[in-house]
């Protein structure tokens, strides 16, 4: 049987049709699309649809629209998703979390080469990039990076309706490599 992930699968040259079609990957995550899974991510078995979540991670039943205080504290949710803060992530209905964002997406490219990061807005979200570099529009759903000789970072927030606390934020590192 073949491992579940391999960095050999990955292949950033392969450029990926820009698609929602979700796929629930083998190690239990969300991948965008089939394509992204496997020379993205290096996941090597998956199934059509997202996928579940564990009925004691998300309770339905606990979703609401409280008010929450508008700070800034990020907790990883048994879900995968960053909140920005507890009572977000209960108003979520999730019931397990820790401290801080999920983690990094982390990928290598080209050298030289510019490549496309982001995420698919949906109604009422607004972007709000951060970067140690110069952004052409730190409000994008995505963005043209280019890649350089070592590795850079950028932090995406998202922030739903009128708040001023993002209700999720996600971490991209981007190396550079010679190809």
């Amino acid at each position: 049987m073949a491992p579940c992930y391999s960095a050999e699968f990955k292949n950033n040259n392969f450029e990926c049709k820009d698609y929602d079609s979700p796929v629930c990957g083998c190690n239990g995550n969300t991948y965008r699309n089939a394509c992204e899974a496997y020379y993205v991510y290096g996941i090597s078995d998956w199934t059509t649809g997202r996928c579940q979540t564990d009925d004691s991670c998300v309770n339905p039943d606990s979703i609401s629209n409280k008010p929450c205080q508008e700070y800034y504290k990020p907790v990883c949710g048994c879900d995968g998703n960053t909140y920005g803060n507890e009572c977000v992530a209960e108003a979520a209905g999730v019931q397990q979390y820790r401290d801080g964002v999920c983690g990094s997406i982390e990928f290598s490219a080209c050298k030289g080469e510019t490549i496309e990061i982001g995420f698919d807005k949906k109604e009422g979200e607004r972007f709000q990039w951060y970067s140690t570099v110069k952004l052409q529009c730190d409000t994008c759903s995505y963005l043209d990076v280019y890649v350089p000789n070592d590795s850079v970072s950028f932090n995406l927030s998202v922030f739903k309706g009128s708040s001023q606390t993002p209700a999720e934020v996600h971490n991209f590192k981007i190396s550079g490599k010679d190809c």
